[in-house]
């Protein structure tokens, strides 16, 4: 039985869809066999950053992309998608950042994938792999689903694989895992058909995992409230979203915000641990977020059920520091001199 030859449009952005497009590179040539005879990237156009908006900022796989010969196409607007019309018969959208038009899937044969790093309908939404890790599962995975003309992760069904959480598993070594879980899923599904209605191996599979919505991070969710945050809270905080912040009380000066009467600066954290080793620098009663210097020039700070380390502290408005000159410049930073972070927020 001959292969079925595909024109291909990829649409990605960063490393999760590197990794997926990676795993269905091998699809693509002029052999017979490879069912992938026309494969583009298409992604977001570069955006100016920096002093004076002079630079211009590629997304990742633009680089990924063009290293391995692939023509790049950029589409932003609904005219770059009109263009696009009838180039492809397939288009595989993974972490793209914005719906694929219903008048550009309308015009392709095969209509639409897209590989979802969640257990769909689980975690629909723009943060499936934060709230995994935040909310402490054991288990999430991969899906690839049709695209939706109107609507994010309300497509079709065609492929799931679950994964277990490691335990201390954190957003970098799930990304890893499951975009490589996903490309896999993807080859399967490009290489079975599965994508084509007509073809025997075509199923749209039963959900059999609750709706969740998974909503894009806040910055507030960086924050810890040492009134309640356990140590394995702070752990999964930091696993997460990796630089964590809190607030220190200084002395109330005009212009600053206020927050129920108490002025406060926010204090960056990064380096956050849980800490076992021995200390008798805080009482095991002192109130939960009570910081003290420890030998190493990390901060030792209390919580609810035990104790962390921070590497560095970075009061707004100045650098990074270690525990000893953060706690020396407090008083000159805050116009005063406290002894704890923010207790309840």
């Amino acid at each position: 039985m001959s292969i079925r030859r595909l024109s291909v449009g990829f649409f990605g952005s960063d490393q999760f869809s590197i990794n997926c497009l990676r795993k269905i590179l091998p699809l693509y040539g002029n052999s017979e066999k490879q069912p992938i005879e026309k494969l583009e990237v298409i992604t977001r156009s570069p955006k100016k950053i920096g002093r004076g908006k002079k630079v211009l900022s590629y997304t990742p796989i633009t680089d990924y992309a063009q290293d391995n010969g692939l023509r790049v196409c950029w589409a932003d607007e609904e005219w770059d998608f009109k263009s696009l019309a009838r180039k492809h018969d397939l288009c595989i959208a993974v972490s793209y950042g914005t719906l694929i038009p219903a008048s550009y899937l309308a015009c392709l044969k095969y209509g639409g994938l897209n590989v979802h790093p969640s257990l769909l309908p689980k975690y629909s939404g723009a943060a499936p792999l934060h709230r995994a890790l935040l909310n402490g599962d054991k288990i999430t995975g991969t899906t690839v689903q049709t695209l939706h003309p109107t609507e994010f992760d309300k497509g079709d069904i065609l492929a799931q694989s679950e994964y277990t959480i490691k335990k201390n598993e954190n957003l970098r070594t799930l990304i890893a895992a499951l975009s490589n879980q996903g490309g896999d899923l993807l080859r399967e599904v490009i290489e079975k058909e599965m994508y084509n209605k007509e073809s025997s191996s075509y199923q749209v599979l039963l959900p059999k995992y609750d709706l969740s919505y998974a909503r894009k991070i806040k910055g507030s969710e960086r924050l810890i409230n040492w009134n309640q945050a356990t140590n394995e809270d702070i752990g999964r905080l930091r696993r997460t979203l990796e630089v964590l912040h809190t607030k220190i009380e200084e002395e109330p000066r005009k212009k600053r915000i206020k927050d129920k009467g108490i002025s406060y600066k926010r204090v960056i954290l990064t380096g956050v641990e849980k800490f076992d080793g021995y200390q008798n620098i805080l009482s095991s009663s002192a109130k939960p977020g009570t910081f003290a210097a420890l030998p190493n020039d990390k901060l030792l700070v209390k919580t609810v059920d035990g104790y962390v380390s921070i590497e560095q502290m970075k009061v707004q408005g100045y650098t990074n520091e270690g525990a000893s000159r953060f706690i020396a410049g407090l008083s000159k930073k805050l116009g005063m001199q406290p002894q704890c972070f923010a207790y309840s927020l």
